[in-house]
């Protein structure tokens, strides 16, 4: 599991497909991530994924083991 300290804020995540899925807005401890509502596929609204869901950080971009879709299929509204 990656470590929720390395985690950048406002950060690019991207689905294991390279679909854009967000941007970081926030950490939720202990295991949460809070993508931004300004952000383009946010449909103006918070979501939240599980830090599990992540599968590498390299610099400023978090990839998911999840497609853009299924990440957007089951991500929660905060």
């Amino acid at each position: 599991m990656v470590d929720i300290a390395k985690i950048p804020v406002q950060a690019d995540v991207l689905g294991s497909d390279g679909g854009h899925v967000g941007k970081v807005h926030d950490i939720v401890r202990p295991d949460r991530i809070k993508l931004a509502q300004d952000d383009p596929d946010a449909q103006g609204q918070y979501h939240v994924i599980p830090v599990e869901w992540v599968e590498k950080i390299e610099g400023s971009t978090l990839t998911l083991m999840r497609t853009r879709e299924e990440a957007q299929r089951d991500w929660q509204s905060a």
